[in-house]
């Protein structure tokens, strides 16, 4: 029995979403590799979901912070055509609790997947 066409689009759009979440944290990880570049051993980001970004336990001081949006938004940019600015989400995300790596990718994907079904 074949499934019917909104069950179809359905998981087109579910199959979507699937890629797109791991093309961001693709993109994101590539960030952390540009930005583990410029810190000690001890210093570096792990590419893990769990990672703290910002927040009491956040990993990066203020400039490796920028450092990682300016090299995440020029990827996410190019992969997407989609002028993101990571700094709103991560200040409106933040809001005096930690932004972890995993949180951020959920949130730019649903931010590109919103822009995707309005479009």
């Amino acid at each position: 029995m074949f499934p019917a066409m909104s069950d179809t689009r359905a998981l087109d759009r579910a199959g979507e979403a699937v890629d797109t979440r791991q093309r961001v944290e693709r993109l994101l990880y590539e960030a952390v590799d540009e930005v583990n570049l410029g810190l000690a051993a001890d210093e570096r980001l792990q590419k893990t979901p769990e990672v703290v970004l910002v927040g009491d336990a956040g990993r990066l001081d203020s400039l490796g912070l920028i450092n990682f949006i300016v090299a995440a938004e020029r990827r996410l940019q190019t992969e997407f055509q989609a002028d993101l600015s990571l700094t709103d989400v991560i200040t409106s995300q933040h809001q005096g609790r930690h932004l972890t790596l995993g949180g951020l990718c959920g949130t730019v994907t649903g931010m590109l997947e919103r822009r995707r079904g309005g479009s």
